[in-house]
C-alpha cells in the first residue's frame, strides 16, 4: 500500500479552519496538484493553493474552502524574510482584506495574534471592542487565555481576568481596604466583618493550642518520653529548694496521680516565655500534633474560591444559608451595603474582580488536563503576604488529581528571600526541590527532611528525594510568574 507522508486523518481538519479566515503560513513541501505542506505556527496543513509558491516563504493565506479539497488562497506577495518590515506588510494586507480600520491599536492586536491563529474579522473586532485604547501586552495575552480556554470574549469576563494576576489588585488590596475602614470613624457592620475575615487570615497560623489544651494534651499515655525529658529539664531549671519541697510533699501519692498532676504542677511554675519554648520543642521531636500548620485548603477557602460552590449547596440543602467567611463574600458585603464609603466599593470591586479571575482560571477546554495559578493570602510574621501557586496536573472528577501533578511556589521569605519550590507527584510519590541562592539552603532541608517524610507517610505518600539548588529556574519562575498560563502541552494538527 503506497501511504504519502503527507497524508492526514480528514477528521482531524473538519471545522478546523472556517472560510474567509485568514493564517499566516510558511511553505514546508511543495506537492503535486498545486497542494503544499504548509507551517501555520505549531500546527501542520495539507491544503491546495491557488496561485504560484515558493518553499521557504512565509504568506497570507485566506480559506476559501474547508473540505477536501482545501483550498486556500494567497492575499498579498509572500515574505522571503521573516522581519518586522514583511510583518507589517501583513498586517496591512489582512486589515486591506478585511476592511478594517488601520490604526495602531488594530495593528497591535493583528501583529499579537497573527502568528498564534487564524484570524476572522469578527473577532478581531470583538477584541478591539474590548482593549481600552492603550492595551498592554497583558491585555493581549489575557484574550489569549480566554481564547484558549474557549472562555466568551466578553467585558465581564476579560476585567475579571485581566485583575487576577495582579498582586496590587489582590492581596495589596484588602491592604488597602483594612487602612481606608481604620479611617473611617464609625464602621458598618459590612467593614468589621471585613476586619473580622482578615483577622482570621492574619491569625491562622498562630499556635492554636492554649497553654490549658498544650498540658491536657501531654498528660496522655503516650508522652512518656516527653514528660521523661519534662521533668529533667524543669528540676534543671527550676530546681531551687521551694520548689522541689513542694513536689516531694505529692510523692506519697499513687503514681498514677502523681503522673496526672504533674503537667499541673510544672506549669504553675513556668513563666508564658518557658511554656512557648517546651511547646517549640515538643513540636519539633515530633511529640505533639503541629498545631500550627496552614492548610492550603483553608486558605483557598478564606479567599473564596469555594464561595459560589457553598452557595449552591446551602441553596440545594433548602436550609438557611450559612456561608464560610471568605474575603470574597467580605468583598460583596462592603459592595452592597449603602453605607460603604465609595472609595472603599472602588477597592472592593477590584479585589471581587481579582478572586473571580482566580476562579475563571479553573475553566478548561482540554477535558484530561487542569492547568492554573492562584495567589494565596499566607500569614508571615504578622503580615500578610502572597504565595504564587502554580498547579498542573490530570483531571480527577471536578478537581485535580493529587494521585499525578505538579505543584510550584513561589515564595518571598523574610530570610531567604526569593524561593522556589517545585514538588512533581507520580503515583503519591513526591520529589521536591527547593530553589534558592542562599548556599546554606542544603543543611536546611537536611534537618527537616525525616520529619517531612514522617508526615507525608501519615498521608500515604512517599517522600523519594528532598534537593535544593542554588538559582532559580527561569523557566519555572515564568509558568508560576504568568497569572494566566499557557499550555505546555502540544498536539501536531496536520490538514
Amino acid at each position: 500500500m503506497n501511504i504519502q507522508p503527507y497524508a492526514v486523518n480528514q477528521s482531524q481538519i473538519i471545522g478546523t479552519y472556517q472560510p474567509e479566515q485568514i493564517l499566516k503560513g510558511k511553505i514546508s513541501e511543495v506537492l503535486p496538484d498545486r497542494r503544499a505542506i504548509i507551517d501555520i505556527g505549531e500546527k501542520r496543513m495539507v491544503a491546495k493553493v491557488d496561485t504560484e509558491i515558493k518553499i521557504g516563504n512565509e504568506y497570507l493565506f485566506q480559506v476559501k474552502q474547508n473540505k477536501d479539497p482545501h483550498i486556500l488562497h494567497v492575499i498579498g506577495g509572500s515574505a522571503s524574510l521573516n522581519n518586522e518590515k514583511s510583518d507589517q506588510k501583513m498586517v496591512s494586507d489582512l486589515l486591506r482584506a478585511f476592511h478594517l480600520r488601520n490604526n495602531q491599536k488594530m495593528r497591535q492586536i493583528v501583529h499579537f495574534f497573527l502568528n498564534q491563529q487564524a484570524l476572522s474579522k469578527s473577532f478581531l473586532e470583538t477584541v478591539y471592542s474590548l482593549l481600552p485604547k492603550k492595551s498592554t501586552l497583558n491585555d493581549l495575552k489575557t484574550i489569549q487565555f480566554m481564547n484558549n480556554r474557549k472562555i466568551p470574549l466578553e467585558a465581564s469576563f476579560f476585567q475579571a481576568l485581566k485583575y487576577s494576576g495582579s498582586e496590587h489588585y489582590g492581596i495589596e488590596t484588602v491592604k488597602n481596604i483594612i487602612a481606608l475602614i481604620d479611617q473611617e470613624t464609625s464602621q458598618s457592620t459590612s467593614m468589621e466583618h471585613f476586619r473580622g475575615v482578615f483577622n482570621t487570615l492574619l491569625d491562622s497560623n498562630k499556635n492554636r493550642i492554649s497553654d490549658d489544651q498544650f498540658f491536657k494534651e501531654i498528660k496522655q499515655p503516650e508522652h512518656l518520653e516527653i514528660k521523661r525529658y519534662l521533668l529533667q529539664s524543669f528540676f534543671k531549671n527550676k530546681g531551687n529548694q521551694d520548689v522541689i519541697s513542694h513536689f516531694l510533699s505529692n510523692l506519697g501519692k499513687k503514681p498514677t496521680i502523681l503522673i496526672d498532676h504533674l503537667s499541673d504542677f510544672i506549669k504553675e511554675q513556668l513563666n508564658t516565655e518557658e511554656i512557648k519554648e517546651l511547646k517549640q520543642y515538643m513540636l519539633s521531636n515530633g511529640g505533639l500534633k503541629n498545631y500550627d500548620t496552614v492548610s492550603i485548603i483553608q486558605q483557598l477557602k478564606l479567599l473564596g474560591l469555594h464561595h459560589e460552590h457553598d452557595l449552591c449547596q446551602s441553596l440545594l440543602s433548602e436550609e438557611k444559608m450559612i456561608l464560610n467567611d471568605s474575603l470574597k463574600e467580605g468583598a460583596l458585603r462592603l459592595i452592597q451595603d449603602h453605607e460603604t464609603p465609595s472609595v472603599i466599593k472602588r477597592q472592593a470591586n477590584e479585589l471581587l474582580q481579582n478572586i473571580t479571575g482566580q476562579q475563571i482560571q479553573l475553566i478548561s477546554s482540554d477535558p484530561a488536563l487542569l492547568q492554573f495559578v492562584t495567589q494565596l493570602p499566607w500569614p508571615s510574621h504578622g503580615q500578610i503576604e502572597t504565595i504564587k501557586v502554580y498547579w498542573e496536573g490530570k483531571r480527577q472528577g471536578k478537581g485535580l488529581d493529587a494521585d499525578d501533578c505538579r505543584i510550584i511556589l513561589s515564595l518571598k521569605l523574610e530570610t531567604l528571600k526569593e524561593t522556589l519550590v517545585h514538588i512533581r507527584i507520580q503515583h503519591r510519590s513526591l520529589t521536591i526541590q527547593v530553589q534558592n541562592d542562599d548556599p546554606l539552603i542544603k543543611g536546611y532541608l537536611k534537618q527537616y527532611e525525616s520529619g517531612l517524610k514522617e508526615r507525608l507517610q501519615k498521608l500515604n505518600y512517599q517522600l523519594v528525594s528532598l534537593t535544593a539548588i542554588e538559582h532559580i529556574d527561569s523557566y519555572l519562575k515564568e509558568k508560576v510568574d504568568h497569572h494566566l498560563p499557557p499550555s505546555d502541552y502540544k498536539m501536531d494538527v496536520k490538514i
